[in-house]
């Protein structure tokens, strides 16, 4: 008898925890969430300094490099002096030109005629803008409304699936042949199956 009562609570439990909305459901992972294509942005190139070379320590004293202690103790405390940073970066080593993420690096074609007109003729210029809110509000609509606990457990389970409704069918049949009319003449008569609710199982 006990293993029964405590199979059932058990049971019981677990239900309620498949039917929670928001927190509980987000916190164990039962809910898989696309990401949102319009926060979704491709990533920059990484930023890359133009030169990277550095000097051996013996030609950096030979240079007479000012460390940067020195340097920002000579910018706080003496007036009128800018020290330049850049001193510590100066090199022979030849240059060559690296694509930041600073600067924008323009890497394609401007369309060409048969281009623009393509995307002329599929309405590319006249994009919505609020096209955004208008998918939320659809998948807002779309959404079924929230239930209870106890509203989804007594509530039949609709299979969603639609069947012929065969005695209606046949009425519908024999009505057109003896009216002279086309089989297909007509609405076909439907039903939803559903399936009995989680409590008639239970009790």
């Amino acid at each position: 008898m006990n293993c029964i009562k405590y199979g059932f609570c058990a049971l019981s439990a677990l239900l309620c925890l498949a039917a929670c909305d928001g927190g509980v459901r987000d916190t164990l992972g039962l809910d898989k969430k696309a990401p949102d294509e319009f926060r979704v942005v491709s990533r920059p190139p990484l930023s890359v300094p133009e030169e990277f070379y550095l000097y051996p320590p013996d030609e950096a004293k030979e240079r007479g490099v000012q460390p940067m202690k020195d340097a920002a103790k000579k910018a706080l405390f003496e007036s009128g002096s800018v020290y330049d940073y850049t001193q510590h970066y100066k090199t022979d080593a030849p240059r060559g030109k690296v694509e930041t993420a600073l600067t924008p690096v323009g890497s394609s074609d401007l369309p060409t005629i048969s281009e623009r007109t393509f995307l002329g003729k599929l309405g590319a210029a006249k994009a919505d803008p609020a096209i955004r809110k208008t998918l939320e509000d659809e998948a807002q609509q779309a959404s079924p409304e929230k239930m209870s606990v106890l509203d989804r457990l007594q509530a039949p389970i609709m299979d969603g699936e639609t069947v012929v409704d065969a005695q209606k069918e046949r009425e519908r049949l024999i009505e057109n042949k003896q009216k002279g009319r086309a089989v297909n003449d007509g609405a076909v008569p439907e039903k939803k199956e559903q399936i009995n609710p989680v409590l008639d199982w239970l009790f």
